[in-house]
């Protein structure tokens, strides 16, 4: 939309779901976004919000670590701040924002979402990947950790405001073995049990899934002046 703008075009953004929102993400942003940030005019008022600096990372596979210090510093900035900070930009440059989907012959049209992929795809079932996703207070470090453990990934990483998101992917047959309850799962790998000790969940755990990652070229293309952008290009869930 920003772009757009910059562009001279008439810009409406729809959207069917209340918007800001919490969503399953890492909310990690690396040293290449500056550019973009630039070129959308928009680096000063993102700088404001006060993204946590990450200059460092741990990877955590097994029994074996790494730490490393990054080459530049990345941020952390939540999604809900983000893409709230990015909408009142776009409407005080004059985009419409619409609730509900686009129109059918809307075009020219850029589709910016993951949606419309089922879990008939997402492979057998004790197999899928759901993704899930909160916010904790307290102790905060510079550092983005991620952890690999038994096809699972949890990322810990700070973000605005001295708060640490905690992200992750597991298959259905893992959640399963620890009834769907997402803090006894991660206290149950004790790596990840020991770094959270201490913190104190902000919000309810939000959930994604089954998680499908393919492409959504084909779809997108159906008709002409429909442009494919993020997640509609190559799918990953983005509730």
């Amino acid at each position: 939309a920003l772009s757009a703008l910059r562009c001279g075009a008439d810009v409406a953004l729809y959207d069917r779901s209340g918007f800001p929102r919490h969503k399953v993400c890492g909310e990690f942003l690396s040293p290449e976004i500056l550019p973009l940030l630039d070129a959308l005019d928009v680096t000063d008022a993102v700088m404001d919000a006060d993204p946590a600096r990450i200059r460092r990372v741990s990877v955590h596979a097994g029994r074996r670590v790494r730490h490393d210090a990054l080459p530049e510093p990345a941020f952390g900035l939540s999604r809900y701040r983000f893409d709230a900070l990015l909408l009142d930009i776009a409407k005080q440059r004059g985009a419409r924002l619409v609730r509900g989907d686009a129109p059918d012959d809307s075009s020219p049209l850029v589709l910016a979402t993951g949606r419309g992929m089922h879990a008939r795809d997402a492979g057998p079932r004790d197999n899928r990947l759901f993704g899930f996703k909160a916010h904790f207070r307290g102790a905060a470090n510079d550092a983005v950790e991620l952890y690999f453990f038994n096809r699972c990934y949890v990322g810990v990483s700070p973000v605005e405001g001295g708060v640490t998101n905690v992200c992750g992917l597991a298959p259905r047959h893992v959640l399963a073995g620890h009834g769907f309850d997402i803090d006894a799962f991660l206290s149950g790998h004790a790596p990840l049990g020991e770094r959270l000790d201490g913190l104190t969940r902000l919000f309810e755990w939000l959930h994604s899934g089954p998680l499908v990652f393919g492409s959504r070229l084909k779809g997108a293309q159906g008709r002409e002046g429909v442009y494919p952008a993020g997640d509609a290009m190559v799918f990953v869930d983005p509730v």
